[in-house]
């Protein structure tokens, strides 16, 4: 094994490629090279290539039911179920297959969709999308592989009709490199089609839209292309026949039709994508009782004399290709029936997920290497400017890779260096991994904390460093109330009730647009901040509660004169919006509820959405940032208003900590079954702590966890020893101080640093 260790690494990579996915996967045990080479995405590209080269390529086919299950191809022996994340609800419905990976989805309440290896038992899970008001809606989906970005994407087309008013349509486009979802654009016009999957074929999905057109039916193909997030229209072929139906399909690449008429059902091939000329006729079936219509074709068999089709929506049947005879597939200890459909599934992508989500790859280890030269160049004040010419040389996909890991300080000197350089970090694509590589490393134990001495941020583990002091404008005594903080950036509510946003590693500031108001008894408040991923945006929420007098005529200034009545009047109340994307406030719907009756700390931001505690701790009153809709999750059914919960984040998901340190996460987001308790501090441990628990009535500030998992900090009101420690091994609670820090303070919130711009000045 060791002179094996020792092969040129050319000669060991030409080695590896030869070997199939389940001993590779056994390689990655041997030593760290030999792990981040096999799960590098350019070893798995080279890998997947072979492979698809390989006129024998490892294919199998996948049935989603009765369970998740594969067999060998083409004969349909050798049957194992894939032990899914699914299996214990049942049915999982496989939305699309590509290079190794499986899209499921299950018809859940919140319409979980996760992308399933089942090589190397890994998945991921897309984040929750929530549902239409609309109870008259239907979905559309597609799964696929988009060359030029080198990236996974998963479509979710949702149309609805609400009633007699107008369509309305909704395309969001989940990205795996990015792991976001980003908004399309809407539908051109409602579209039905028989088979909700899209068909994936030279980087588009397509499905067959049916309609009535002077009570005769029709068919088009719409296409939605991956590359440019844009749907198109597929010429199809013209048809002499009187259709029954038409549905698409993929055969060896090429977009195909099973078009069925009245006697027969045809194969029809696009052999060359765009081209309508280009359609041609493969078979042509005349059916019978046996053959009643064609659903589409899963793959030709080795030797290529049949050819494997679908049949009414549950039937596997075989074609042989020479006398044209239909045999229905036996597959043991299957019934005949399969009830869903049939996919091809090819085994050879063993690493996609792995080494795209999970795992370090090969080009983020030179990254990590190069900017471990960069940093040489720098201490040991050595020609640093040769160094960034050379970078410039650089293959751009290797340049933005490195540019992602390095620290925004440094990033902030080589835009200085050239416009190339400049161009390429302000790109959305690096300010959008940066930012990625930025919360997976330091968004669990990372702390931003506002005082009257300016701003500090802390990196909480197993023990807590030192405190560093961040930028502040020079007009600090402008910013009043940190109200929130998200991806790198903070709200402040300022003077004269204003608002302004600030991202310290940049500096970069931006006053926002002044709220007109006429009405001078009123109150003004900034209630939350966050980013929402469907459109892109970051949003400030605020609400103006006024107060009329009844029957007061006198001059309003002087207060003096204003009688009883005046000051009794009922509130009124106006929610305001911001957008920075747009730049404007607008005023929207009222919550249902009074904004006296929740908490007025600024809201938690989580799955697009702002939360606040309820001021009877009954529940945790939501916004959505993007519907602009209100609801409410209940809290965990153990926990009494009596223990004054305070509402937090921690590791991204809504955590609750009582007065009795006890600690909830919401595991699953709007899943009430999903509360689970974390921690429960034994009552010597809190007896301890009484006197510090004594201040809980101000309300928990902010949590953090360490990298490992195994400690939650937990930040109180009013100074700086106010810091609990809890172990979620020992189960013990203890008092910690974070050195540093500013003797008093206001406000403590989770941060990472970024390169989120503001479209604003740069303050010097």
């Amino acid at each position: 094994m060791t002179e094996f260790m020792d092969l040129h690494f050319d000669l060991l990579i030409n080695i590896f490629l030869r070997w199939s996915a389940k001993p590779l996967m056994q390689f990655k045990s041997v030593c760290k090279s030999w792990y981040y080479l096999i799960s590098s995405p350019q070893f798995t590209e080279l890998h997947l290539d072979q492979t698809l080269a390989q006129s024998n390529p490892n294919l199998r086919f996948v049935f989603s039911a009765p369970h998740l299950s594969s067999a060998e191809f083409d004969t349909f022996d050798r049957i194992t179920e894939l032990d899914n994340p699914f299996r214990s609800q049942g049915f999982a419905h496989v939305v699309g297959s590509c290079h190794g990976l499986l899209c499921l989805c299950n018809y859940d309440l919140h319409l979980t969709i996760l992308l399933y290896n089942p090589t190397t038992r890994t998945y991921k899970k897309l984040p929750f999308l929530p549902k239409p008001s609309s109870l008259s809606h239907r979905y559309s989906f597609g799964f696929g592989y988009e060359k030029e970005s080198r990236d996974y994407k998963f479509v979710r087309i949702l149309q609805s009709n609400e009633g007699t008013g107008p369509f309305k349509s909704q395309v969001m486009v989940y990205s795996l490199k990015m792991d976001s979802w980003v908004r399309a654009p809407d539908v051109p016009s409602p579209f039905f089609s028989y088979r909700e999957d899209g068909v994936l074929v030279n980087g588009t999905l397509h499905w067959v839209h049916e309609f009535m057109h002077k009570d005769e039916k029709r068919y088009s193909i719409v296409g939605f292309c991956l590359g440019n997030n844009s749907f198109i229209e597929v010429p199809q072929p013209k048809f002499e026949e009187q259709l029954i139906n038409l549905r698409d399909g993929v055969l060896e690449g090429c977009l195909c039709l099973m078009v069925n008429d009245l006697e027969y059902s045809d194969i029809w091939v696009l052999k060359e994508y765009g081209v309508a000329e280009s359609w041609a006729r493969l078979f042509k079936v005349k059916q019978s009782q046996q053959l009643m219509f064609l659903e589409w074709p899963i793959a030709y068999s080795l030797n290529r004399q049949k050819l494997f089709l679908q049949l009414n929506t549950w039937r596997v049947v075989s074609l042989d290709l020479q006398t044209m005879v239909i045999k229905d597939v036996k597959v043991c200890d299957f019934p005949r029936c399969f009830d869903t459909q049939v996919k091809g599934w090819n085994s050879m992508g063993f690493g996609v997920v792995v080494a795209v989500v999970h795992t370090v790859g090969l080009t983020a280890v030179v990254a990590k290497v190069v900017w471990g030269v960069i940093k040489s160049h720098i201490y040991i004040e050595m020609d640093m400017m040769n160094l960034l010419d050379r970078m410039e040389d650089l293959p751009l996909e290797l340049l933005k890779e490195i540019l992602s890991w390095l620290p925004v300080k440094h990033l902030l000197v080589f835009k200085c260096v050239s416009n190339s350089l400049y161009n390429v970090i302000n790109s959305p694509y690096v300010v959008q991994l940066h930012l990625s590589r930025s919360l997976q490393a330091h968004s669990e134990g990372t702390l931003i904390v506002f005082g009257n001495t300016g701003i500090h941020t802390f990196e909480f583990n197993d023990s807590p460093c030192n405190a560093t002091e961040l930028y502040c404008p020079g007009n600090f005594d402008y910013l009043r109330k940190l109200a929130g903080s998200c991806n790198g950036l903070l709200c402040f509510s300022c003077q004269a009730n204003e608002v302004a946003l600030l991202n310290p590693a940049t500096r970069a500031c931006k006053q926002l647009p002044k709220v007109t108001l006429t009405n001078m008894f009123m109150e003004l408040c900034t209630v939350g901040f966050g980013y929402e991923c469907i459109s892109d945006d970051y949003k400030v929420l605020r609400y103006v509660r006024f107060r009329e007098p009844d029957t007061f005529t006198a001059d309003l200034t002087d207060f003096r004169n204003m009688p009883d009545s005046g000051l009794a009047a009922s509130p009124k109340w106006e929610t305001l919006l911001y957008s920075l994307r747009t730049n404007a406030w607008e005023s929207i719907q009222n919550p249902p509820w009074t904004w006296e009756s929740v908490i007025s700390s600024p809201g938690i931001v989580a799955n697009n959405s702002l939360h606040w505690m309820s001021c009877d701790f009954k529940e945790v009153k939501c916004f959505h940032l993007f519907t602009q809709s209100y609801y409410e999750i209940p809290l965990p059914g153990k926990i009494s208003p009596g223990y004054k919960p305070t509402l937090c984040l921690l590791r991204g998901q809504l955590c609750v900590v009582t007065f009795y340190l006890d600690i909830w996460v919401l595991k699953e987001y709007g899943v009430q079954d999903s509360w689970t308790r974390l921690f429960r501090c034994p009552s010597e441990h809190w007896n301890s702590l009484y006197n510090t628990l004594c201040i809980w009535k101000l309300g928990l500030m902010s949590a953090a966890c360490s990298k490992d998992g195994s400690k939650i900090l937990l930040a109180l009101m009013e100074n700086k020893k106010n810091f609990i420690c809890c172990d979620l091994k020992s189960n013990e609670a203890r008092m910690i101080q974070i050195p540093g820090l500013p003797p008093q303070f206001s406000a403590i919130h989770p941060w990472v640093e970024s390169l989120v711009p503001l479209s604003g000045v740069v303050m010097n």
